[in-house]
Order: structure tokens, then sequence, then C-alpha cells
């Protein structure tokens, strides 16, 4: 992974936990017992980075899994180049001299195909895992859901209409898309599944945030004898973690 312009932007991107956890996370495939730890390596005199890829299975070596992560990462620098370039053609890039904060979130009519592009390659490389997830968490979570819908009258709102609207998301992409996806189907098939658990995902994103004093009241209210028996939280990120 070489030509890289400037060592310690990227040192700032990789250092942060969860885009190695995410890489980590986008490796696995199979089913059951397939761990992944990404890391990270610096050669500032070559400007140069290593990703160095762990998994449980020490007994064999997988290509095909540094060929797929080496594929997303190429994408991913073709999605940060065009971020780049729009945000050269502000008026004001002085504000981004010496810029050490994390980095602001692409618009989202940036690269937007491209984005598409690399939800595919996982989508397809990771759908085994995520089936799995799938049929382990989606029974207890329409169970909750249901009981949920029995106690709201009144029109949602807030949190509530999140949680309302990813589950609703979520069985539409489940229920429609079950059948096991190729790269082939057409341009329609992949836009609208890529809306749906993109919505899915920022409204689990919202529920699920640290110190969401409504989720843990909600969780107490919907499951008063049953919270080791069925976790809310933990539910909605693994359906849509590798989203």
């Amino acid at each position: 992974m070489q030509d890289v312009r400037d060592v310690h932007d990227l040192v700032a991107l990789m250092s942060v936990e969860i885009v190695l956890d995410s890489l980590a996370n986008i490796c696995v495939s199979k089913p059951k017992g397939e761990v992944f730890v990404v890391a990270l390596q610096l050669d500032f005199e070559f400007k140069k980075i290593r990703l160095t890829i762990a998994e449980n299975d020490n007994h064999q070596q997988n290509p095909a899994v540094v060929a797929y992560l080496t594929m997303v990462w190429n994408m991913l620098r073709v999605l940060a180049s065009q971020f780049e370039s729009k945000r050269a053609m502000g008026n004001n890039l002085s504000q981004w001299d010496n810029f050490v904060d994390v980095s602001p979130p692409i618009p989202q009519e940036i690269g937007r195909q491209q984005q598409m592009k690399i939800f595919r390659q996982i989508y397809c490389y990771t759908r085994e895992k995520n089936r799995t997830r799938i049929d382990k968490y989606w029974d207890p979570l329409h169970t909750f859901m249901n009981n949920f819908y029995q106690t709201r009258t009144a029109q949602l709102e807030g949190y509530e209409l999140d949680l309302d609207t990813a589950y609703q998301a979520l069985r539409i992409a489940f229920t429609e898309y079950k059948p096991k996806p190729s790269e082939e189907q057409d341009e329609t098939y992949w836009k609208r599944l890529f809306a749906l658990l993109e919505v899915a995902t920022n409204c689990v994103t919202r529920i699920t945030g640290k110190n969401n004093y409504w989720y843990d009241t909600l969780v107490v209210e919907e499951t008063p004898t049953k919270l080791t028996a069925f976790n809310l939280r933990h539910a909605l990120q693994k359906i849509t973690s590798q989203h």
C-alpha cells in the first residue's frame, strides 16, 4: 500500500479503533468459528503502511482474504480521493491547514456510486455470516417489536420512530432480498438494498449510542424479566454490523 501522501493523516485515521475493527469485521465470511484482527504498521521513511491481518485459523494462509481486503482498501482510497477533490473546491482552504481533528463525514452526494460498489463487494463476501446473524436474532427482535407496538398508541417520534424505521427497513431488506445476491444483479437492486440498510444502520447508531437514557428505559419497560434472554442493542448492532 504505497504512494501515501501524508503518513500522519493515515495514523490519525487508522488509530481510530473502530476503523480497524470494521476492517476485521468485513473479513468474516464463514457462518461460524471465524475471527479476524487487523493491525497497523507504519514505515515513515518510505511513506508506506502495512495492514497485518490475523485470523484464528493459523494452519493455512488465506490469500482470498488478503486479496479481498486489499480490493476494498483500494476502493476506499478512490472514495477518499473523490472527497478530497470536492473539499479542495471549497472557498476556504485554510480551514484544512494543520487539521488534527476527526475527519468530517463524507457528504452523501460525494462518491455515491463508489460507496455502492464498496457495499456490494462487502455484502456479497459476508452474506453467509450475515445470514447466520439474521437467522439468530430476527425472531427475538420480531417478538420484541410486536410487544413494543402493542404498548404504543400515540404517533411515534424521536427514538421510538428511529426504532420503528430501523425495524421496518430491515424487515423489507430481509424479506425482499432474502435470496443470495450476486454482483451481476442490476443497479436498481443494489440501490434499493443499499438505501434500506443505510437507513436502518443510521437509526440503530442513534438508538444504541452511549448514555441513551431512552434506550435503557425502553428495555426495562418491554422486557423486565428477559434482559438476559434478549439484548436489543446487541441484536441491532449485530444485524447491521457489516453495513
